[in-house]
């Protein structure tokens, strides 16, 4: 998201051509040259560590960007860098997300398998199938984790 931000900011402070595709540059570069040394990094240290640590510095360099361009102090030259530099925590983070992704969408399916079972078990034959299914319904929707999309 930061990137489209990115690429009108840009496009105000300075309209060249070339200056407002470094945007893309500076975007992509990061991914190519970061990506795979941090699934290697992902996979020495603890993910969790990585990714709280990482956000950390990528809240901090949105937050002192938009206080240089709430002052009017943004310049394409400082835009330039704090998209490389927001690129490269996402470069980081990337591999470390989808570590915990796993873990955390198999984490989900034991819980859904439980809860089917609890659902289907021989004790619940009393009770209406229409009770029985919402129910099961139910639990598969709040336990469904989200589905990833890329921008």
């Amino acid at each position: 998201m930061f990137d489209t931000a990115s690429g009108w900011l840009i496009t105000s402070l300075d309209a060249n051509p070339i200056t407002v595709s470094l945007v893309q540059v500076a975007v992509s570069l990061p991914l190519f040259l970061f990506t795979l040394p941090s699934g290697a990094l992902a996979d020495v240290i603890d993910s969790r560590r990585l990714l709280i640590a990482v956000e950390v510095a990528i809240l901090a360099v949105s937050v002192v960007f938009a206080g240089l361009v709430s002052l009017k102090l943004a310049t394409p030259s400082l835009l330039l860098a704090k998209t490389f530099l927001l690129g490269v925590g996402g470069a980081l983070t990337s591999p470390a997300w989808e570590a915990t992704w796993r873990a955390t969408s198999r984490r989900v399916r034991s819980i859904v398998t439980k809860a089917r079972e609890i659902v289907s078990d021989d004790s619940l034959k009393s009770v209406s199938p229409l009770s029985v299914r919402s129910c099961q319904q139910s639990c598969e929707q709040r336990l469904r984790p989200p589905t990833l999309t890329t921008a």
